[in-house]
């Protein structure tokens, strides 16, 4: 129905370009990457790239954060800020098609504030209006109305009406979704307005579509028929299927909801005639498209008509088609799945055949309990009547808005969570004024993380420590919490200097508040002390080893086989300390980078080839650094899901 997001048309061109190919196999992918690659004007080049990302996170997101790191490298070898920006932007996109929202925010962020920086206002108003997106699948809709509401302005001052009617809409899209009809139909209004004075045809088609949905919830169909009327004509002019079908499709769903609504057996006789007819011409487009997500879609659709009109015959059959695309889906999805495993060496050919196999025989049994099953629903349907199916549906919608209230409310509590996380976590600022030359790199598996990085200084003694907490997701975020909380007050409170016996401080309030049921629960990690006077380092380790690289040679340094916390060995940490220096580099990480599953075999990393990369590249900029580190990570990592939170930080002397 609604449709909550458009593309531009450039971006659906390249899209159009590669569906159906396989993207590594793809020439027309091969002639535009040639086309970077042999573009004279830098700028032109990055903006290229980015352009590609762009629409290659619709197809392959990860692809797509590869090529917006690479316009980033391009754009920093430049030093060309708005570029840099720019890729910031592309790639809070990449990883917003990745549902991982956390970090696509924090690029956001980034991005902003170069453009801020730069007082480029027009995409001040674009990122905006970018962040308010992210907060629309997370159900936080006033969120995203602060953020339209902040971008509106200023893309008014510039006056960008293209960009003013973007954010109109999406203020519309984002009224419907909380069922405030009135003020989407005002914002429609508004957007339809300026996308015709700038002869925006495409946009003008998305808002009308999206108007007639809101007259469909005040009831008013044939006043919504007419704007979804007025969608497809432009729709034909620009020759753009599968947003005409959908339109056709929506005034079938509308002809639906008033035979549902009428109690006239002739009218509702009439208005189910014409809802079939609609979902018919909607399957016309679909198939010459051929598209198993939306054909199904639409089969169910029609084959709900029809059971209601009586036709069983066609219902059954459209059913059966509808099952079909819809196992045709599932198979699909299970093979990847299959394809995925296989790399991990967790199935050989005998297995795979095994499995495909079972899959046929699931197959067959679900088209005979759908046929049996939809013969049932049909009998029941008949002798049950209109008013219990009503009854059923309200009984629904209630229990479905209690479910996304409660979604919302778990949702709001763990963005909240991540903001508490963020603020405890060393500021860069903070890690600036004492590291000049360093970096961080920190990638929570959710939302909040278990790992996490603190820093504090008292005299010339500057205090680091990076840790891997128990758990991760909301569980390590709170061992991570209250960790961060006791190595404060260790030092800060306290006043114990010495990392050996900040940790032993740190196990014994953990022991005595969390272990108190035999949970082992605590983190492994390092604290180290710099003394900037004497060039001397101090530091404790507990399961996780610093690195050092000194005169291009990689040596990991001591450590302490025990957590900070209840384990089986209790004894007290020891001190290790070494006199450093100019330009020795020290890395301190968590598992998260080597325990990643990928590569050719779907085998981890490894923590020799991490320590293989670190010295591969530490003689480059720690911004160059964290960059080929990244991308190592996504290389390696593939498709795969990234298992466990990462949190690294590299310190140059």
């Amino acid at each position: 129905m609604l449709k909550l997001s458009r593309v531009a048309l450039p971006a659906v061109a390249i899209l159009l370009i590669f569906r159906g190919t396989a993207v590594s196999q793809n020439p027309k992918l091969d002639s535009l990457r040639t086309f970077i690659s042999t573009a004279k004007d830098d700028s032109v080049k990055v903006k290229s790239v980015l352009d590609l990302a762009f629409a290659m996170r619709l197809i392959d997101a990860d692809e797509g954060i590869k090529l917006a790191l690479q316009g980033q490298k391009l754009a920093e070898e430049l030093q060309w800020k708005p570029g840099i920006a720019k890729s910031y932007n592309t790639l809070g996109t990449c990883y917003k098609f990745k549902s991982e929202y956390a970090t696509t925010l924090e690029c956001y962020q980034k991005a902003l504030s170069i453009f801020e920086e730069l007082n480029r206002k027009k995409d001040i108003a674009t990122v905006l209006m970018n962040i308010g997106a992210v907060y629309r699948p997370l159900h936080d809709y006033d969120k995203a109305l602060d953020y339209y509401k902040k971008a509106l302005p200023v893309a008014i001052e510039v006056g960008n009406k293209k960009l003013q009617g973007q954010l109109l809409g999406n203020m519309g899209v984002v009224y419907f979704a909380q069922e405030k009809v009135d003020q989407q139909l005002e914002m429609n209004r508004q957007a339809l307005k300026l996308f015709r004075e700038i002869g925006d045809k495409e946009n003008e088609a998305w808002i009308l579509s999206n108007t007639g949905d809101g007259y469909s919830a005040k009831s008013e169909y044939q006043r919504a028929m007419r704007y979804q009327d007025s969608a497809i004509a432009i729709y034909d002019e620009l020759g753009v299927l599968s947003y005409k079908s959908g339109s056709i499709d929506n005034i079938g769903q509308y002809y639906f909801f008033m035979a549902e609504k009428e109690k006239d057996p002739a009218l509702k006789k009439t208005y189910l005639e014409q809802a079939i007819k609609q979902y018919n011409a909607a399957l016309e487009i679909l198939n010459k498209m051929n598209d198993p997500d939306y054909l199904k879609n639409e089969y169910e659709h029609l084959s709900t008509a029809q059971a209601m009109l009586g036709d069983y015959g066609n219902a059954l059959k459209n059913y059966m088609t509808y099952t079909e695309l819809k196992d045709s889906v599932f198979t699909k999805e299970t093979q990847e799945s299959i394809t995925k495993l296989e790399t991990k060496r967790e199935l050989d050919l005998r297995d795979k055949e095994i499995v495909i196999q079972q899959l046929k025989k699931r197959t067959e049994r679900i088209y005979m309990f759908a046929g049996v099953l939809f013969l049932l629903v049909i009998i029941g349907f008949i002798a049950a009547g209109y008013r219990s199916q009503k009854k059923s549906k309200e009984l629904i919608t209630q229990q479905k808005h209690i479910v996304e209230e409660k979604q919302k409310e778990i949702v709001d509590s763990i963005n909240y969570a991540q903001r508490i996380q963020y603020a405890l976590l060393a500021h860069h600022e903070f890690l600036a004024q004492h590291l000049p030359e360093h970096f961080v790199l920190f990638r929570p598996k959710d939302i909040v993380s278990g790992d996490f990085y603190w820093a504090t200084a008292r005299g010339d003694h500057f205090y680091l420590a990076v840790c891997d907490s128990t758990g991760h997701g909301v569980p390590g975020a709170f061992m991570s919490l209250l960790s961060i909380s006791y190595l404060n007050e260790a030092i800060n409170e306290k006043g114990i200097t010495s990392p050996d016996k900040v940790f032993n401080f740190v196990r014994s309030r953990l022991v005595e508040n969390v272990s108190g049921e035999g949970q082992k629960d605590g983190f492994d990690g390092i604290l180290i002390c710099l003394d900037k006077r004497s060039m001397k380092l101090s530091y404790a380790a507990a399961n996780n080893a610093p690195v050092l690289v000194r005169n291009h040679a990689l040596q990991k340094l001591e450590s302490d086989r025990m957590p900070v916390g209840a384990g089986e060995k209790q004894a007290d940490f020891r001190l290790f300390s070494l006199d450093l220096q100019k330009g020795d580099q020290l890395y301190l990480y968590t598992d998260g980078l080597s325990d990643q599953f990928g590569g050719p075999s779907g085998k981890k990393l490894m923590t020799k080839n991490l320590n293989e990369l670190i010295l591969k590249g530490h003689e480059k900029p720690s911004k160059e650094q964290e960059r080929l580190l990244l991308e190592a990570f996504y290389s390696w990592k593939g498709g795969l899901d990234q298992v466990d939170d990462i949190c690294l930080v590299s310190i140059t002397i």
